[in-house]
């Protein structure tokens, strides 16, 4: 992803007598440095908030593995050695360890966007999802709407370029960044006890970058093209072959 810069807005009225500066507020400090990797300003909001989601899905899948250790086996078995797992199949499977994942996974997510388990001082989570709730949502509502954005209007998949190695107590997430970069940013998540996972973003992660070559996890559109399919043809994006990025 590239940097998101927002504009700061001044107004000055000057008079013979006074001189007024106004400014619009800077968001919450910890969300305003999340704003991570948007430098291309003519970047649709469509854009921005598909690519967020895809840096909170490898985000929040690798926090689930990381904390779970349960879920290994279960997330080994869906990848099943084709290095790729869509999010309806590694989200929707109605086995026991299935349904277990899917809801660590909700509960996960929803700890990240009601403030908990964010430590103080600790910078590096993708800025929160945008997946269609307003400001005025609970935090249960904007789960379900990032869920259903992820599930049901995206087709999202799950990519290990390398090896996944538990044992290294690291993962490297990141998100397709939607162009014809080599590198996006990610987050770094670190198990420190299986209960304790610390995180701290990376802001250039590319394949060239040998002490990552293993222990990522990407999260990337896949196009649709089935007849009675319109939803993941993702034309926007028509110059883009997302199966090569990290490949």
């Amino acid at each position: 992803m590239k940097k998101l810069i927002y504009p700061c807005i001044i107004m000055m009225v000057f008079s013979l007598f006074s001189c007024e500066q106004e400014t619009i507020d800077t968001p919450d400090n910890n969300i305003a440095d999340l704003q991570n990797s948007i430098t291309n300003q003519n970047r649709t909001i469509d854009a921005e908030i598909l690519e967020n989601s895809l840096q909170w899905a490898s985000y929040t899948v690798a926090e689930v593995l990381l904390k779970n250790t349960e879920f290994e086996s279960y997330f080994n078995s869906k990848i099943n050695g084709n290095k790729t797992v869509s999010l309806n199949s590694l989200l929707n499977d109605s086995s026991f360890l299935g349904i277990g994942f899917r809801n660590t996974f909700e509960n996960t997510l929803l700890a990240s966007i009601s403030g908990v388990g964010h430590p103080e001082g600790q910078q590096g989570r993708p800025r929160l999802p945008i997946g269609g709730s307003d400001s005025d949502s609970t935090s249960q509502q904007q789960t379900l709407d990032y869920l259903d954005y992820i599930l049901n209007n995206n087709c999202i998949e799950i990519y290990i370029p390398y090896n996944l190695v538990f044992t290294k107590n690291i993962i490297y997430t990141t998100g397709h960044p939607l162009d014809n970069d080599n590198f996006s940013s990610g987050i770094k998540l670190t198990r420190e006890r299986v209960d304790i996972v610390v995180f701290e973003n990376i802001d250039y992660l590319a394949p060239s970058m040998g002490m990552m070559r293993n222990n990522i996890i990407l999260a990337r559109p896949v196009r649709t093209f089935s007849s009675n399919s319109t939803t993941c043809l993702y034309s926007d994006y028509s110059g883009i072959d997302f199966t090569t990025f990290f490949n």
